[in-house]
């Protein structure tokens, strides 16, 4: 990793006006009718239709809208909708170029880190820089080196009409209403608004044209610079899953870059607040040594879970090959068990729900119950049987084996006359 010591500037592109780079326009008028909370008849018809694509391009979103009969023309609202599409597209042009600025911070940040675990509990094994040769945990290298970190920083530009999804940038525009009596109920009382021909919601989805000559363009950019591209970052700490694949974490989402007030050093300095509950269920913040250090305990410990569970497996399945060496004539599978289905039962610890077992199934319909975690610890702990045939005694049978006597003739009530 290096240091990314001359960051891209976008602040020309707060200076764009958007209004006239549409490619495409549609427009949904949803009729609103004053009822009551009550009523189920709030919405009415909806008009939905495009606008011819030849005036694109030439004339701004609000005067489109004007000659379409979809608003009124007023200077109030001619400057609202266009006003409206700009700080739109501005929007998300000042977040992408929020979350750049924010990747750069960070990443210069992880490179000058010369991790220190001084935790209670830590371990030097998490000790040492970002991407360091010297970091070594078994396993981790076999997937990705010693790959800690992977951003996309140095080329991450994109048009800027791929930022507005599939259906496009959405532009809403609600009628004014009041919250008032209607009768003797409450409701929604609808008065005009921009809408021309009665009283509805607009609803405006356009998509952007951003890679042509006909962009605004002054002197201190040139041509090339016209194509409307701006960040889509990607910055993020890989470890291990449980499974050896790669997983990752967006340290864009789990970093939060803060520029305080230090008294001490009077001036601002970049302070990096990282969310806990990004690597463990924990919800708590901590510094960026201590969250690189919560990263790299979760790679090992996934790397400790991964070969406990791999050396469980294969103990179970010499466990469960055993089984079938002794029972060279019965199925043997897996299966959840339940203390009710036996008829002998030798385990102690079933609890409320029912365990993991495995079955040992015999032509005449016996069965044996096997603890599965048992054999995945090497060991083969008989559960219970289940007997087809079982024998079971009544209150009567016991008594006459015990006493010799008939239950029946002892015990007989006489029918009330």
């Amino acid at each position: 990793m290096e240091t990314i010591s001359n960051p891209k500037d976008y602040s020309h592109l707060l200076e764009y006006d958007f209004n006239q780079t549409i490619s495409s326009l549609h427009v949904e008028m949803i009729e609103v009718i004053s009822a009551t909370e009550d009523s189920s008849n709030k919405k009415g018809k909806t008009i939905s239709f495009t606008i011819d694509n030849r005036d694109l391009k030439t004339k701004s979103l609000a005067q489109l809208l004007i000659e379409n009969d979809v608003i009124l023309d007023t200077p109030e609202y001619r400057e609202a909708v266009d006003k409206k599409l700009n700080d739109r597209v501005h929007g998300v042009i000042s977040n992408q170029v929020r979350l750049y600025k924010d990747g750069v911070a960070i990443h210069n940040a992880l490179v000058d880190l010369n991790v220190k675990d001084k935790r209670q509990w830590g371990t030097d094994e998490n000790n040492g820089k970002i991407n360091d040769k010297k970091f070594r945990i078994q396993g981790i290298n076999d997937r990705h080196g010693s790959m800690e970190v992977s951003s996309n920083l140095e080329s991450c530009e994109e048009y800027l009409n791929n930022f507005g999804g599939d259906k496009g940038f959405e532009l809403r525009f609600d009628n004014p209403s009041n919250y008032t009596r209607i009768g003797s109920e409450w409701g929604y009382v609808y008065s005009d608004g921009m809408a021309k021909g009665g009283h509805y919601d607009l609803v405006i989805r356009f998509n952007l044209e951003c890679y042509g000559t006909h962009l605004p363009k002054s002197e201190a950019h040139n041509r090339e610079r016209n194509s409307v591209m701006i960040p889509r970052p990607k910055l993020n700490y890989l470890y291990l899953q449980n499974d050896m694949q790669i997983g990752r974490v967006s340290l864009l989402r789990a970093v939060e870059v803060k520029n305080e007030w230090v008294s001490s050093k009077q001036k601002y300095m970049t302070r990096f607040k990282c969310q806990h509950s990004a690597v463990q269920r924990e919800y708590r913040q901590v510094n960026l040594n201590t969250f690189i250090c919560y990263c790299r305990d979760k790679t090992r410990d996934n790397i400790v879970d991964y070969h406990h569970k791999a050396r469980k497996s294969q103990q179970f399945i010499t466990m469960k090959d055993k089984l079938v060496e002794m029972y060279p004539e019965a199925e043997v599978f897996k299966k959840e068990g339940y203390k009710n289905d036996l008829n002998h039962n030798f385990y102690s610890y079933w609890g409320r729900y029912g365990k993991d077992v495995v079955k040992v199934k015999f032509e005449n319909g016996n069965y044996i119950y096997y603890s599965k975690g048992d054999m995945e610890s090497g060991k083969l702990n008989m559960m219970g049987l289940y007997e087809k045939d079982k024998f079971v005694e009544t209150k009567e049978s016991i008594y006459e084996r015990v006493t010799g006597m008939s239950y029946e003739s002892n015990h007989k009530t006489e029918e009330k006359c």
